[in-house]
């Protein structure tokens, strides 16, 4: 291959790079190559998508609890009232109705989609990229904001008390 009729490199055009130690900048493929911020205004554009996602997943970590906290309420809401023992004398039944519920195969699948993007976010925090690391945190920090005050403590109060009442 002959050098000199190589063409030289435009130093305006972004080219990634795979830097694998922190670094700040705004020429970045996030996540899969399709995806490349090449210029300042995608790379804002992505870096606040990267919050909102952030948030998002903050905000399905507490729907979980939520879910489950409803569910165990009103399954002990429901052997208070009745008498019936907990289950036959082998165990099947219960254990079946708990496995095959529509409350457990949702938290299942809430629990898939928890995993993935919380797989992707570290992903992108793996791109060592301090810009793209600080959306992050500001999108945890934010979504503990917005939801974290909503969450019940062990007792099931609102506020943090002690059980024994």
């Amino acid at each position: 291959m002959d050098m000199t009729t190589a063409k030289p490199v435009d130093p305006n055009v972004c080219i990634p790079k795979m830097d694998m130690s922190l670094h700040w900048g705004t020429c970045e493929w996030i996540l899969v190559k399709s995806w490349k911020a090449d210029t300042t205004g995608k790379f804002v554009f992505a870096a606040i998508i990267i919050c909102i996602i952030t948030v998002a997943y903050e905000g399905l970590k507490f729907y979980r609890e939520h879910l489950l906290y409803k569910a165990q309420k009103a399954r002990a809401d429901k052997l208070r009232q009745s008498d019936a023992p907990l289950a036959r004398n082998d165990g099947t039944k219960n254990y079946k109705q708990d496995l095959f519920n529509l409350q457990h195969a949702l938290q299942t699948v809430l629990h898939g989609i928890q995993i993935f993007v919380s797989y992707m976010l570290m992903m992108i925090v793996m791109a060592a990229n301090m810009n793209l690391i600080i959306s992050i945190c500001v999108g945890a920090a934010a979504g503990h904001f917005f939801f974290a005050w909503m969450k019940k403590d062990a007792c099931g109060d609102e506020t943090v008390q002690r059980c024994n009442k």
